[in-house]
Parts: structure tokens; C-alpha cells; sequence
């Protein structure tokens, strides 16, 4: 039986989502890509904890619970890097004051060989309005 590399799993909210990953662990250990996750400020840690059994973890889509901005996620990447040393795709989706912000990091080598020290390459964009717009079908 093949094993299991990518995972997504959608609708779960925190503790919820990282005690459910705890008993799929012991069978797919092999897990490479995790979306779905649902995290907040007050999860964060213990979740990047968790995610370090997750030996081959290379790329995560995550929501978080909350607002996001530069010096955060960066913050966040710090911590994501300390328990995740092959992390080098990071996805993450807040609630912006009226957007959703999407929140993108990839590593990047700093070193000609790529073999040294690396970087997060960071980007945000506001992906769509919070406020529902009217589709022109409804008003004709």
C-alpha cells in the first residue's frame, strides 16, 4: 500500500484538528503536505511543536483565527523553522478588517550552492472581500 503524502483536511477548528492529526500519525507518518489546519495565537506553538513528528512535513495551508501582518508571520515562520526544519512552503489565510489576506512564504537559499544558510521569501495579497457582493443574476 502506497503511503500517504499529502493530507487535506477541511472544517475543524484547533484542538480539534491537531488531536485528530495525533491519532493519524501512527499511520501516516509519512506525510508531506498538510492543508486544512486551523490555527490562532493561543494554538500556534503547540501546533508547530506537533507538526515536528511529521519527520518529511515540507509545505503547509493553514487559517488562522485571527489578524496577520509582516512582523507576525515572520515571527511565526521563526518558530515554524525551529520545529519543522524542511518547511519550505507556507500558506496562510487571516481575517483581514474587511479581506481575506493570504499570506505566502517559500524558502530561499542564501548561498550561490544553495547548500547554507536561507531566507523566507514572503508575499501578501488581499484575496477577496469578506462582504458577499450581489450577483447580477439575483437583481434581473
Amino acid at each position: 500500500m502506497k503511503s500517504v503524502e499529502k493530507l487535506r483536511i477541511y472544517g475543524l477548528k484547533n484542538i480539534y484538528f491537531n488531536r485528530m492529526l495525533e491519532t493519524m500519525y501512527q499511520y501516516m507518518p509519512n506525510v508531506e503536505d498538510i492543508g486544512g489546519v486551523t490555527t490562532s495565537d493561543d494554538t500556534i506553538e503547540a501546533l508547530c511543536e506537533f507538526l515536528s513528528t511529521f519527520q518529511r512535513l515540507h509545505r503547509i495551508d493553514m487559517v488562522y483565527d485571527g489578524m496577520m501582518w509582516e512582523e507576525k508571520f515572520r515571527a511565526g515562520l521563526g518558530v515554524m523553522r525551529q520545529y519543522c526544519p524542511l518547511m519550505d512552503n507556507v500558506t496562510l489565510w487571516a481575517l483581514g478588517d474587511a479581506y481575506y489576506d493570504k499570506w505566502t512564504a517559500v524558502r530561499e537559499s542564501t548561498d550561490a550552492m544553495g547548500v547554507g544558510s536561507w531566507t523566507w521569501k514572503v508575499d501578501n495579497c488581499k484575496e477577496c472581500t469578506r462582504h458577499e457582493e450581489i450577483s447580477p443574476a439575483l437583481l434581473s
